[in-house]
C-alpha cells in the first residue's frame, strides 16, 4: 500500500509517536524545529496552540504509515541538515518504506541440501497420499458396462445408470441406429 498524505479516512497516527516524532526533531533541530509551528498562544495545560494544531496535522498527514513504524524510525535516524517541512518528511519515509521493500525483496533463501532432501521427501509422501487415495467413483458403472458388453443380462435402468455415468449416448437414440 502506498501512503497518501492526504488520505482522511486512515486513523491518525497515534499521539505517543508524534510526540515522539517531535521531541527527536526537536532534539535534533533545537528551537529552529519547534519554532515553525509556535504561534505564542497557550493552551490551559501550557502548550502552544501551534505545536498542538501541528502536530495534530502531522498525525493525520502521517496516517499511511501507521503499519511501517520502522520507515519512520529510518527517517529519524537519518534526518537532513536541516528541519523537514511536513510533506519533505512524509516524502522521506515514503523513500523508507520503498527502501525497506526492496531490501525484503532482496533476502533471498538459498536451500541446504538437507532442506531440500526433507522437502523431495514431504512431496512424494504427499503425492502417494493424493495419489494412492483416489477412488474410480465410476467402478460401479465400468462393472456393469463390461457385464453388458460381455452378454450378461441387465435391466433397462442399470444400462441407462451406467451409460450415463461414463457419459455414453442410448444406442436406440443415436442417428446411426435409426437410419438402419
Amino acid at each position: 500500500m502506498q501512503p497518501d498524505e492526504s488520505s482522511t479516512s486512515l486513523q491518525p497516527l497515534p499521539e505517543r509517536w508524534i510526540a515522539k516524532i517531535f521531541q527527536e526533531m526537536q532534539g535534533n533541530y533545537g528551537s529552529r524545529f519547534l519554532n515553525q509551528w509556535k504561534t505564542g498562544q497557550q493552551l490551559p495545560d501550557g502548550s502552544d496552540v501551534g505545536i498542538k494544531n501541528a502536530m495534530a496535522t502531522w498525525a493525520k498527514k502521517l496516517a499511511g504509515f501507521a503499519d511501517m513504524p520502522d520507515a519512520i524510525k529510518a527517517v529519524l535516524d537519518y534526518l537532513p541538515p536541516d528541519p523537514p517541512s511536513l510533506p519533505e518528511f512524509v516524502n522521506l519515509c515514503r523513500e523508507a518504506g520503498r527502501r525497506r521493500g526492496e531490501s525484503m525483496q532482496k533476502i533471498e533463501h538459498k536451500q541446504t541440501a538437507e532442506e531440500k532432501a526433507k522437502a523431495e521427501q514431504f512431496a512424494k509422501k504427499l503425492a502417494s497420499t493424493v495419489i494412492g487415495n483416489r477412488h474410480d467413483f465410476k467402478a460401479w458403472a465400468k462393472k456393469l458396462k463390461a457385464r453388458h458388453e460381455t452378454g450378461k443380462r441387465l435391466s433397462a435402468l442399470q444400462i441407462s445408470a451406467y451409460q450415463e455415468a461414463l457419459a455414453e449416448p442410448d444406442p436406440i437414440a443415436t442417428p446411426e441406429v435409426m437410419a438402419a
